[in-house]
């Protein structure tokens, strides 16, 4: 701006920009990045949550002999569905990442670096592409489990009828819904929860002068929604940055109230009112923090990983007998991968969240812990199926 502001007139003649134009251009650019964003979470989030779903169901409709089944579980010939979704999800994982630290100041980037979140993105990569796997296994689960459903309703009835308080009213659930109608249930409370709920409220900004610290965090819960951890990361760190400057006192508002109360230009109670005015942006994005992590944690984990983990061991131990090597495999995979994501999450939001996500933090470990167990003891059982309450289960069928 300093070197603009020099030039001479025979300069400007020849088409250098004002510092009003300079602003203007600055706030344009910033403009389209913004758009350019949110436009590429909502169109990952939509690939991901919309068109797999629709594929896995066209596939299965349109390809009866690649359909998934009770020996080998999901179509090998299906993972080109999911190929191309991660493709997909790479590249705008790269735009995203890219139009992000673009809106970043050089000092900004410098302590993104030094707190590590530059160096964890391939880390964070990975995880998402998990993500991605584990919605495939997801929406493939129920159509493998209507394949074998006779022996798995019978042997879900048998395991819940020992089961005190509860087992009654399980097994007439059953005898509607069947064991397959559960996990056709579970899978769509997931896509309609973190997926078409999250859709619906991605934030959609207009420019601005400045980006605040709730604007960063409503990024951080698009990047969620697009299964995008390394973006959520960098914009949950932002926001946090963004705190500490909202919260530090001496800031060119409160100096400039504190300057005009030295000199007699505002009373006392004014210019306290402006000190308290930031702490009670701090305040605001404290909370708006807070808010971000609990329902990643309740919705996105608990609703949307726990309960399919502990649903698809169920399967497992279930449909033992009935399962190809393939099939078994393709469970045991699926279910280590959601138990280590479902504890790296958690670690994640407690460390946010402190105390106040410890009760939240308890019921997801105690979830893995179970589904470990149901996982272990589809090995060692001798009917394979095991019950928190009861142990080894006994009569099974098939």
């Amino acid at each position: 701006l300093s070197s603009l502001c020099n030039m001479g007139g025979e300069g400007r003649l020849e088409g250098s920009y004002s510092p009003v134009a300079v602003i203007y251009e600055n706030s344009a650019r910033q403009s389209a990045i913004i758009s350019d964003l949110q436009n590429t979470f909502f169109r990952a989030a939509f690939v991901a949550w919309v068109l797999l779903p629709l594929g896995i169901v066209a596939w299965e409709w349109a390809a009866p002999s690649w359909r998934a089944s009770c020996e080998k579980g999901f179509s090998n010939f299906s993972l080109v569905l999911l190929i191309v979704v991660g493709l997909h999800h790479l590249y705008s994982e790269n735009c995203a990442y890219t139009a992000l630290t673009s809106l970043l100041s050089q000092p900004e980037m410098v302590i993104m670096r030094h707190f590590g979140v530059v160096r964890r993105r391939k880390y964070l990569v990975a995880v998402g592409i998990c993500e991605a796997f584990l919605l495939f296994t997801d929406v493939t689960f129920p159509f493998v489990a209507r394949e074998c459903d006779d022996i798995l309703t019978e042997n879900w009835k048998t395991a819940w009828r020992d089961v005190p308080m509860v087992g009654d009213f399980a097994v007439k659930m059953l005898s509607k819904l069947r064991f397959w109608g559960f996990a056709l249930l579970s899978s769509a409370t997931g896509i309609l929860v973190n997926g078409v709920l999250g859709l619906l409220c991605m934030p959609f900004l207009r420019s601005r002068d400045s980006v605040s610290g709730t604007d960063f965090v409503a990024w951080a819960r698009a990047a969620e929604t697009s299964m995008m951890p390394s973006v959520a990361l960098l914009a949950e760190e932002m926001a946090n940055q963004k705190r500490y400057v909202v919260d530090y006192k001496d800031n060119p508002t409160a100096r400039q109230a504190r300057s005009d109360f030295i000199y007699g230009r505002l009373d006392a109670d004014t210019a306290t009112m402006f000190e308290d005015f930031n702490q009670k942006l701090a305040d605001h994005l404290h909370l708006v923090e807070s808010f971000h992590f609990l329902t990643l944690l309740l919705l996105k984990i608990f609703v949307g990983r726990c309960l399919q983990l502990w649903i698809q061991a169920s399967f497992l131990a279930m449909a033992f007998h009935s399962e190809g090597a393939g099939a078994k495999d393709k469970v045991v995979v699926s279910c280590i991968v959601s138990a280590l994501i479902l504890l790296h999450r958690a670690a994640h939001g407690m460390k946010a969240l402190g105390c106040t996500g410890l009760p939240v933090l308890i019921l997801i470990v105690g979830f893995v812990i179970w589904s470990g167990a149901k996982v272990a003891f589809a090995f060692i059982c001798e009917e394979h199926l095991w019950n928190l309450t009861t142990g080894c289960v006994k009569r099974m069928h098939g």
